[in-house]
C-alpha cells in the first residue's frame, strides 16, 4: 500500500454537522411488466405485473467542513448519509458529498447566503443503481448563537441519469437541511496545538482478492459461464494526529475503498418461445466500504 498524506492548517476552518430531510420522494412510480419464463417440462412460469412506490422519506445526517476565505466567500463540503427507499426491493445507502461554493450577504442580523457546486454520490450495495454525480444550488442563512452558527438551508440537485431503466431515482432532489458549526478558537491551529488535520490518499498495490470463475445456468438447456476479477482500488479520507508528547502520538484516519469487481457473464438465455439467445453481459460493480 502507497500512502501519500498532506497535512492542512487552515486559517478559517469551520467544523461541524448537517441534519435534515428529503422534501421530494426518492423514486418515481414505476411498473415492472409481467412475463414468462419457460420451464423444461414444456410449461411456463408467470411472474405478474407490479407496481412499486416510493417509501415515506428518512431523516439524513453527517459532518460538515469549510473554509472560509473572508466575510462573503467560503467553500463548504460535507458527507451525508441517506437510504433510498422503494416498495418491492430493500434500501439503497448512499453517501452523498456536496462541494458548494457559498456567497453570504453582510445584512444583520441574518447572513443570507446562496451555494452552487458539483455533488459526488457512493452506494453502498446494490439494491438500486443511482448516479454518482450531480450538480446543487441552495439558498438559506446564518444565525450565530454563541460560537455556534446554525445555518437552515433549502438545497436543489438534479442527478445524472441512472445506469438503469428498470426503477430510477428521481433526479431532481430537494433537500431541507440545518448546518451547525463552528469556528476555530486559534486560526493557525484550529484544532489545537496538538491536533494536526490532514488528507490520506493512495493506493492499493496487490488485489484485494484473487479471481474466480463458475458455471451457472437458467434451466436445461440454458447454460452460462461467468468471471469475476477484483480490480485495485484508489483509497481517500481524512486524517487526525494527536500528540501527547514530542516523540509520541496516536493517530487515525476514516478512508473511502470502494469494492470494484469486472464481471462478465457469458451464456445462453432464454429467448422468445423458449429458444436459447447468446449473450455476453460486461460490468463493473462498486461497492462503497
Amino acid at each position: 500500500m502507497t500512502i501519500v498524506d498532506l497535512k492542512v492548517q487552515a486559517q478559517y476552518l469551520r467544523i461541524g454537522m448537517v441534519a435534515g430531510a428529503p422534501v421530494t420522494i426518492d423514486y418515481p412510480a414505476f411498473t415492472l411488466p409481467g412475463y414468462q419464463v419457460p420451464l423444461p417440462d414444456g410449461g411456463a412460469l408467470t411472474v405478474p405485473t407490479r407496481t412499486a412506490q416510493s417509501l415515506p422519506r428518512t431523516l439524513i445526517g453527517g459532518p460538515a467542513l469549510g473554509w472560509q476565505f473572508n466575510d462573503g466567500f467560503s467553500i463548504e463540503g460535507s458527507a451525508i448519509y441517506r437510504r433510498l427507499r422503494i416498495e418491492l426491493l430493500g434500501p439503497t445507502v448512499t453517501w452523498q458529498f456536496p462541494v458548494l461554493a457559498k456567497y453570504r450577504f453582510q445584512i444583520s442580523p441574518l447572513t443570507p447566503f446562496l451555494e452552487v457546486g458539483p455533488s459526488f454520490r457512493t452506494t453502498g450495495n446494490r439494491n438500486t443503481e443511482p448516479s454518482h454525480f450531480g450538480v446543487s444550488a441552495g439558498a438559506g442563512f446564518d444565525w450565530q448563537w454563541s460560537a455556534l452558527r446554525i445555518s437552515p438551508t433549502l438545497r436543489y440537485t438534479r442527478w445524472a441519469r441512472d445506469r438503469t431503466h428498470t426503477h430510477p431515482s428521481k433526479q431532481d432532489q430537494v433537500e431541507a437541511l440545518v448546518y451547525f458549526t463552528t469556528a476555530p478558537r486559534n486560526d493557525r491551529r484550529p484544532l489545537g496545538s496538538r491536533f494536526s488535520l490532514g488528507l490520506i490518499a493512495g493506493a492499493m498495490l496487490n488485489l484485494p482478492a484473487r479471481g474466480f470463475s463458475f458455471e451457472t445456468g437458467f434451466g436445461e438447456g440454458f447454460p452460462a459461464y461467468s468471471t469475476r476479477n477484483p480490480l485495485r482500488p484508489v483509497i481517500v479520507g481524512p486524517h487526525m494526529e494527536f500528540l501527547w508528547t514530542e516523540h509520541w502520538g496516536l493517530s487515525g484516519a476514516a478512508t473511502y475503498r470502494p469494492i470494484r469487481v469486472d464481471t462478465r457473464t457469458v451464456g445462453h438465455f432464454p429467448g422468445p418461445g423458449g429458444v436459447p439467445r447468446e449473450v455476453d453481459i460486461r460490468d463493473t460493480f462498486t461497492a462503497a466500504v
